[in-house]
């Protein structure tokens, strides 16, 4: 698995959890929402001191840490995550790869998500 965090996101991070050199963010499955690639569960984030081992994905931007633990690998499965920077919703966005390309809720029927809160995006009819 591969993880990538653009400059935007990072600066999100460090501004909106008072993220400071030695911290980090680790990415995790939780229960409830919807991402690309999964019914029922979205991404959560927790801030942490914790020096991060046993990492199936770990990216060190000015001495903070973003990783995924062994652990919580099986959410992301075959996936590389890539988090970008919603300019419109002002907010890190979750996207996962496959051989470097987006996989869409057009091809796996998921629907959109608001990816802090993993909330739907859409009005229920």
């Amino acid at each position: 698995m591969k993880l990538s965090i653009s400059d935007k996101a990072h600066a999100w991070y460090v501004h909106e959890l008072k993220l400071e050199p030695g911290e980090g963010v680790r990415f995790i499955g939780k229960v409830y929402g919807k991402t690309a690639v999964h019914d029922g569960m979205s991404i959560g984030i927790v801030k942490t001191k914790e020096v991060p081992r046993n990492t199936a994905a770990l990216v060190v931007r000015d001495g903070r840490n973003y990783f995924v633990t062994d652990g919580d690998s099986w959410f992301f499965g075959e996936y590389d995550l890539d988090v970008q920077f919603d300019d419109k919703l002002e907010e890190p966005k979750y996207n996962f790869l496959v051989d470097g390309q987006e996989v869409t809720d057009d091809t796996t029927g998921a629907s959109e998500v608001d990816g802090t809160s993993g909330a739907s995006a859409h009005d229920e009819p």
